[in-house]
């Protein structure tokens, strides 16, 4: 059987399924409009948008919601490949093992093996998503603080401040393994080896590839294998599916910013290098031409004073800040960036500094909140 006919029946037949199994509901993800015209408005209306809060939903452990995306995503770039756009999407095996993955989850949905107690974010951020949060002992305080990004926080009864652990709770509940990391603090990392806790070293990373791969091993050594592949093919399909609704917009407005600048602030502002996440996704979405200087090929972040900001002078502009946007109010009022054009032009976009900061798979939140606006940008720019 060739690979392109498995490329048309296989997502096209799951499809078919899912829009008998929706009928009737007040959900509708199926896009109404599948007319072969071969101009940039038909195309738009090949592709549902892309809702914020349902994936959301998704990356906090709907596999479900998860599935129903990715077929439905690669049923719609397999529409767009057809009106001649060169399009992500996954591998037909791809789709096939996730077929496979939701149907074994449905099979085992009532087993539960093993406690677990993450002593990191990351590694917390992912058992929230891939256990029960009976299965969790405890969480980081860090966690409890971002309930925006993790709801199901309070179903877990335990906190570990600053990195510690109580070592006469933990007694009491018994974790079969808790994942630490190479920067845990020594103390907690003795202290759970005297109790005979297996550990697990999972260090936070700097790619999708790795969040992939930390993604993985953790579903093998929680006993939730299928989930946790079934999550990293989503990673996969929901960063082609942005991809493509950014090169859907190409199609109306061909004009990139010409000179795009991210930035962050501790004690100074900063620029992502291409050495770390924010990097990879800048690049990824064709923002990174402020960052291609080979003066910072080993930084990490790369500081920026107040002027040499101005020097660059950005025509559009992100400002990763935190919930309560003290650093929008202090970047807005300060008098050396009013006369940047990103600022004079209305293209500086505030993005959640606790999104573009996770290493795990919320990095698809990560990237949808930087390719919203510039979707918005290119459609503005229609013809410039």
């Amino acid at each position: 059987m060739s690979s392109s006919f498995l490329r048309f029946f296989i997502p096209c037949s799951i499809a078919a399924w899912w829009l008998l199994a929706f009928q009737g509901q007040s959900i509708n993800y199926i896009p109404s409009h599948y007319e072969s015209q071969k101009n940039s408005s038909i195309k738009q209306s090949l592709v549902s948008s892309i809702d914020r809060e349902k994936l959301h939903q998704a990356l906090q452990g709907d596999m479900e919601l998860i599935y129903h995306l990715m077929v439905l995503w690669d049923a719609e770039a397999g529409l767009l490949q057809k009106q001649g756009l060169n399009v992500e999407r996954l591998e037909p095996e791809d789709l096939i093992q996730a077929s496979h993955c939701i149907e074994n989850i449905r099979e085992n949905s009532e087993i539960k093996k093993g406690r677990f107690l993450p002593q990191t974010v990351n590694a917390a951020s992912l058992l929230l998503t891939l256990l029960d949060p009976e299965q969790i002992v405890a969480l980081p305080e860090y966690v409890r603080t971002q309930s925006h990004l993790y709801p199901q926080h309070e179903r877990v009864p335990l906190t570990i401040y600053s990195g510690s652990v109580n070592e006469e709770h933990i007694y009491r509940n018994k974790p079969d393994l808790a994942f630490v990391a190479s920067y845990s603090l020594p103390s907690t990392v003795s202290a759970l080896e005297k109790q005979g806790i297996d550990l697990c070293f999972l260090d936070q990373t700097d790619s999708i590839a790795g969040i992939q791969e930390n993604i993985l091993r953790v579903g093998e050594l929680c006993a939730v294998p299928q989930k946790a592949h079934l999550l990293s093919l989503f990673i996969q399909s929901a960063m082609a599916a942005l991809d493509n609704r950014l090169i859907l917009a190409k199609q109306e407005a061909y004009s990139n910013p010409k000179r795009p600048l991210y930035l962050s602030y501790y004690t100074r502002y900063y620029t992502p290098s291409k050495n770390i996440l924010q990097g990879e996704l800048l690049k990824r979405a064709k923002l990174d031409s402020l960052l291609a200087s080979s003066l910072h090929e080993h930084e990490r972040k790369i500081p920026l004073s107040k002027e040499e900001i101005h020097h660059l002078a950005p025509d559009y502009l992100y400002l990763s800040t935190p919930q309560d946007n003290s650093i929008a109010h202090s970047f807005f009022n300060d008098p050396t960036f009013q006369e940047i054009p990103a600022v004079r032009n209305g293209q500086v976009h505030l993005i959640d500094e606790s999104v573009q900061e996770s290493p795990n798979h919320f990095v698809v939140l990560a990237y949808y909140d930087l390719l919203s606006p510039l979707i918005e940008y290119k459609a503005a720019n229609h013809g410039s």
